[in-house]
């Protein structure tokens, strides 16, 4: 789902799945924070592992603000745990001061339920979609942000063949246009991973134009290579699931010879320069 000026933006049905699209203005270098794993609940006061994930993230939004991007990613697993309504209620509530500026791309976890996210944040009190998928153009690139979550009692992840026939059409599209895909759920996991990852490799490593691939899901930041592109795992906004694992989000800045990722948070703030291919 995208959020502009706090609203949803305008959607799509795509067979069992449902779309959402915007269209943001080139303006030299594209400025992106990426966050996942906020684990927001109603209860404000709800701790674990000795961290607050409200005041957490309301440290994340402060800090993101200052940094003015023109998109936010929150990658999946934005409620505590079970995905009920008044955890995304508490999400907006928080996320709003930055909604009014910025394209906010929300992406599901194993810890989020669609239909109470679409009935809270969107305002559809319609069946849930299987699949919610998010396209933002800001040309040169593109960023593509998948559904890896089964539903909100189930820990690993699945795209599904009707998904991933979905983006390889969005990739045919526009063959050329840089893009970066975005899903909760990485490969290999220390809980458990997107059972069909693979699918997703063969086909970054057909379509030249996937620059990086973004996942979250372990609460830990660190930078590899999947397929012939990069891939980009998130640190948690919430809480870590190690006493000594950095918590934040990633200062994206992508421009014509590659990205630069800054963590921000309690983390070393070393940038990394990752060229395109």
């Amino acid at each position: 789902m995208i959020l502009l000026s706090g609203g949803p933006s305008p959607s799509a049905k795509h067979g069992s799945g449902l779309c959402y699209r915007c269209a943001l203005e080139p303006d030299g270098p594209a400025r992106w924070a990426w966050a996942s794993d906020t684990h927001i609940s109603g209860d404000a006061g709800a701790s674990q592992r000795g961290f607050q994930p409200a005041r957490q993230f309301e440290r994340a939004v402060a800090e993101m603000r200052q940094f003015r991007p023109s998109g936010v990613l929150v990658n999946g697993d934005l409620a505590w745990s079970r995905g009920h309504s008044h955890d995304y209620e508490r999400f907006l509530d928080i996320m709003h001061p930055l909604a009014k500026h910025a394209a906010v791309v929300l992406a599901a976890g194993n810890h989020d339920d669609r239909g109470n996210l679409l009935a809270c944040l969107a305002n559809r009190r319609d069946p849930a979609p299987q699949w919610l998928a998010v396209v933002v153009e800001q040309p040169p690139f593109r960023l593509i942000a998948l559904d890896s979550s089964i539903d909100a009692q189930t820990v690993g992840g699945e795209i599904g063949g009707a998904q991933l026939g979905w983006l390889e059409d969005e990739l045919e599209a526009e063959p050329r246009a840089p893009t970066i895909i975005c899903l909760h759920h990485p490969g290999e996991s220390s809980s458990e991973g997107c059972s069909d990852f693979s699918g997703l490799v063969r086909l970054v490593q057909r379509r030249r134009c996937v620059q990086a691939v973004v996942t979250a899901h372990d609460h830990e930041y660190c930078v590899g290579e999947v397929g012939g592109a990069h891939h980009v795992r998130l640190p948690a906004v919430g809480f870590p699931f190690e006493e000594r694992t950095p918590t934040g989000w990633v200062a994206a800045v992508l421009g014509r010879a590659g990205i630069e990722l800054q963590l921000r948070g309690s983390g070393n703030p070393a940038v990394t320069h990752l060229p395109w291919r």
